[in-house]
């Protein structure tokens, strides 16, 4: 008697037919429904990976590092974006990260060369603004985006390249039009 050590070896065995004008056939069908059990085994594990949810963890030490870089590389753009940093503006983000964040003058002062650091290599945007939207809740990137306002509004003046970078901002962050005027009316207050 033959023993069988697995489903697709069982299927092969039963469906092969005795003459030599049908082997063929039943190697064709054999094929077929070992490739319909790969697809199947395929699809309960893709479906598993997409069904898996993200587990929630304490933020670590080197996350909250990425969460303090991804804000300081936002507000030195903002204090930059109409090319020119006053020294108002550096008032603002250094008291910004330093009030956020709960940071010491010296760490304050690494953070920033850090976030000028990341800034100068970094092509775009994206990648701190995605690390914002993967670990910040709304109410933080509505924060944010106050932060930036203020930033943007030491000067006195707002220029029309500054309102577009606070717009595309917003549209980074994931916050609608409302939320990002809310915080530009906070931000004036």
């Amino acid at each position: 008697m033959v023993q069988f050590n697995d489903e697709i070896s069982c299927i092969y065995w039963q469906v092969q037919l005795p003459s030599n004008e049908n082997r063929r056939a039943s190697l064709l069908l054999s094929a077929s429904l070992i490739i319909l059990k790969l697809g199947k085994i395929m699809f309960t594990i893709i479906k598993k990976i997409l069904t898996k949810k993200p587990t929630q963890s304490a933020p670590t030490e080197e996350n909250e590092l990425r969460n303090h870089i991804a804000a300081g590389v936002l507000l030195l753009e903002a204090a930059h974006v109409d090319n020119e940093c006053t020294e108002e503006e550096m008032e603002h983000v250094v008291q910004t990260l330093k009030v956020t964040f709960d940071l010491a003058d010296d760490c304050v002062n690494e953070l920033i060369e850090e976030a000028h650091r990341a800034r100068e290599n970094a092509v775009d945007l994206w990648q701190f603004t995605n690390h914002m939207n993967q670990n910040y809740t709304q109410e933080e990137k509505v924060k944010v985006m106050e932060d930036v306002w203020r930033i943007i509004h030491a000067d006195g003046q707002l220029e029309r390249h500054e309102d577009h970078f606070a717009h595309k901002l917003a549209n980074l962050l994931r916050l609608t039009h409302k939320q990002m005027i809310d915080a530009k009316l906070q931000a004036r207050n």
